[in-house]
């Protein structure tokens, strides 16, 4: 706890230094259009502080045992809102990106420990009233490191690993104080993971209240020309194909690590708006931790328990080369799940007609595999 008092007595002295400063910045504009705000400025950044407070979610009755109490934890981030406004910047209403860093507790601190997470920010809007006040969200996806994992607690069967996968999503609204300031309330929902890399395995999913303090700041306040991108003829169909892999552990708490793959094809269909879109398609699993037990396969009639066939479909969204994508699955040839059901939450990066692929795949609230690997779209017209 004295840890956590010390970050947070520092968190505050940067609130005070950033309001303090706010005479001797260059003042931001009130006009009502960003782009032409904009326009004027090569960069515009914000720094945010903010508080967090919170619970775990347990989905499993065991963990209200280990995670009794509260969260508690700060958060410092920075974004900007780019000069060369793009399409993709128009279609999402100006949005800004960045990176942040947080240290929280998980609950009972005793046991379980706390946290420390680096992680790239986007910030968007649902709806804005002019520039300053508006109802909004922030997604955060990143690297967390659990200071008292398995290794150094024998209660923490929940995180086995120090290093894991952390995501957050926060909705909330903001509104403007004062030129340079701003103060936010939102509801967030965070998730830590080691995507089975380790046993156990379990999940970590909290539900956070927030408050938060932005302080904003103009760099090269000079007179630019807003650049924009011409509209290119939309692709509305395509066909994707990826071929991924990773390696995992078993369910059996044993060091060996074990490969699986994944082969999907998949129908895409890019809405007129271009930064949304749905699709559907077929799956292809290989997962060698399912025999973890007996010794390596030698017949066909082996290797085929080994498979998995599967079918799924889900919503995108766009924003210029990168995608973010949620789907909803079920295997159709498979007698070795635990679930009959998956979902899959990836980010692609697309590059011309090749795209790179991270994603992971769960049954329910717990992870089953990584699937990194390189696909292809096809043209389908």
């Amino acid at each position: 706890m004295k840890t956590l008092k010390n970050h947070i007595v520092s968190l505050m002295v940067v609130v005070v230094f950033c309001s303090i400063s706010h005479y001797s910045t260059a003042q931001i504009t009130t006009e009502d259009d960003p782009a032409a705000f904009l326009s004027k400025t090569n960069q515009y950044a914000r720094i945010e502080a903010k508080a967090l407070a919170g619970f775990v979610l347990p989905h499993y009755s065991f963990m209200n045992f280990l995670s009794e109490g509260w969260q508690k934890g700060f958060a410092l981030h920075y974004t900007i809102f780019p000069a060369q406004q793009t399409l993709y910047d128009t279609l999402w209403k100006h949005p800004s990106y960045g990176i942040g860093a947080r240290y929280i507790t998980l609950g009972n601190t005793k046991k379980l420990g706390t946290l420390s997470a680096l992680y790239a920010v986007f910030n968007g809007q649902f709806f804005r009233r002019k520039l300053y006040n508006h109802i909004d969200y922030q997604i955060n996806t990143g690297l967390g490191f659990a200071h008292k994992s398995l290794r150094h607690s024998v209660y923490n069967t929940v995180i086995s690993s120090p290093l894991n996968f952390f995501a957050a999503i926060n909705c909330g609204a903001t509104f403007r104080v004062h030129n340079n300031s701003w103060l936010r309330c939102g509801v967030e929902l965070q998730h830590i993971s080691n995507g089975k890399t380790t046993t156990p395995n379990l999940g970590f999913n909290s539900l956070l209240f927030s408050l938060s303090y932005f302080y904003g700041v103009v760099h090269h306040r000079e007179k630019t020309i807003l650049h924009t991108v011409p509209r290119p003829p939309i692709e509305a169909h395509r066909i994707n194909v990826l071929a991924a892999g990773f390696f995992k552990t078993d369910d059996f708490m044993t060091e060996k690590k074990y490969f699986t793959g994944t082969a999907l094809a998949e129908y895409e269909w890019l809405s007129p708006f271009r930064w949304w879109g749905v699709h559907a398609g077929g799956d292809y699993f290989y997962d060698r931790s399912i025999a973890a037990l007996k010794p390596s396969p030698q017949s066909w009639a082996e290797q085929r328990q080994l498979m998995n066939v599967g079918v799924h479909t889900g919503a995108f969204v766009k924003y210029s080369h990168v995608v973010f994508l949620v789907q909803v699955g079920q295997y159709i040839a498979s007698n070795t799940q635990s679930s009959n059901f998956f979902t899959r939450a990836a980010l692609r990066y697309e590059w011309q007609r090749l795209f790179a692929n991270v994603s992971l795949r769960a049954h329910g609230a717990v992870a089953q595999s990584i699937e990194m690997g390189i696909g292809y779209k096809l043209r389908f017209q």
